[in-house]
């Protein structure tokens, strides 16, 4: 590819990219309740979030997915992979006795200091709404960009490169853990870059599993994947939440996984195909649900901006279903 057709492909690239990149924190960390609005919406905490701990990875793993012809659950297992990144390399949550925001994980299953059901709970929720939710929601409000690259693939391997040293740099020579538990942190990379080879061959098992499809039956069923989307996330993050809140037996927190795991896994292996609005109404199901959680516990602990968050969400993922549908709010 010659220096002037690459350069006119990125900024053709631009928008979308740049709508991507906001798009995961704004999803992750807001209506996730980790960052208030205010707070996210300072220059420094926004730009850093933007660029180096959502934007830059997103590209990376939005790239790779593309150009493998991923289907939508090996983009959810790559998801997982951007969740170690996110949790395991610069936030550090996955270990004991670093600081965490849920007092209900902080000691809550831990083998060789690594917090295992918290582990189990935020690399799929990870995949969900931090990479599975913006890449979707993105393409589809920007459909001539679904489906295709966006970056050269040299630019590709230099943001990726760029990705990995600074996470590994990161979590090696200035990361918490380090200080805490020097005697296994580099048990804790060794467990981490061990979990990313087998969610990546994961995802390239099942690589042709829940592929996109152009919409071709406009009278399918409206509710039907909002109520799945909706139900699979209450079952997975809601039903492990209340585990760890009431503290079983972490076994069983980890029994409870695997099986909501097999299930769901069997259940999507077997969708091969699915059109986009059938994705996109799933995925605002579970926002729903995660929208509604927002605003539950955020009122129950008085967590005022999350609820608002919460609402605001719930509004506009509302307002997309119903410009989902061509016949108007009565077949919702």
């Amino acid at each position: 590819m010659s220096l002037s057709s690459a350069t006119t492909q990125i900024r053709r690239s631009g928008r979308p990219a740049a709508l991507l990149m906001v798009l995961a924190p704004l999803l992750a960390e807001v209506l996730g309740g980790a960052t208030p609005l205010t707070l996210f919406l300072n220059p420094v905490t926004f730009l850093s979030y933007a660029v180096f701990l959502y934007g830059l990875p997103l590209l990376v793993i939005r790239e790779i997915a593309t150009r493998a012809g991923l289907g939508t659950l090996s983009l959810w297992c790559l998801g997982a992979v951007y969740g170690l990144y996110n949790e395991g390399l610069l936030s550090e949550t996955l270990y004991h006795p670093l600081d965490h925001q849920i007092p209900a994980y902080f000691s809550y299953g831990l083998v060789a200091e690594l917090r295992i059901p918290w582990m189990l709970y935020i690399l799929p929720w990870h995949g969900l709404l931090s990479v599975v939710m913006p890449i979707l929601f993105t393409e589809r409000l920007m459909p001539a960009s679904a489906g295709i690259p966006w970056f050269p693939k040299r630019v590709t391997w230099v943001l990726g490169a760029f990705v990995v040293l600074f996470g590994v740099t990161r979590f090696l020579f200035a990361g918490e853990d380090r200080v805490s538990n020097g005697g296994v942190v580099l048990l804790h990379f060794g467990f981490v870059a061990g979990l990313v080879v087998v969610l990546c061959l994961a995802a390239r098992r099942l690589r042709s599993a829940v592929r996109l499809i152009p919409d071709v039956d406009r009278d399918a069923p409206v509710w039907r994947p909002v109520v799945a989307g909706a139900a699979c996330y209450l079952a997975t993050f809601v039903g492990l939440q209340a585990l760890a809140e009431l503290s079983v037996p972490w076994l069983l927190f980890v029994l409870y996984f695997t099986a909501i795991a097999v299930v769901a896994v069997w259940a999507f292996a077997h969708l091969r195909e699915v059109t986009r609005t059938a994705a996109t109404r799933f995925l605002l199901g579970t926002g729903l649900a995660e929208a509604t959680v927002a605003v539950v516990f955020g009122l129950l602990t008085v967590t005022v901006l999350w609820a608002i968050a919460g609402v605001l969400f719930g509004a506009v993922f509302v307002i997309a279903l119903f410009r989902l549908n061509p016949r108007g709010p009565r077949s919702l």
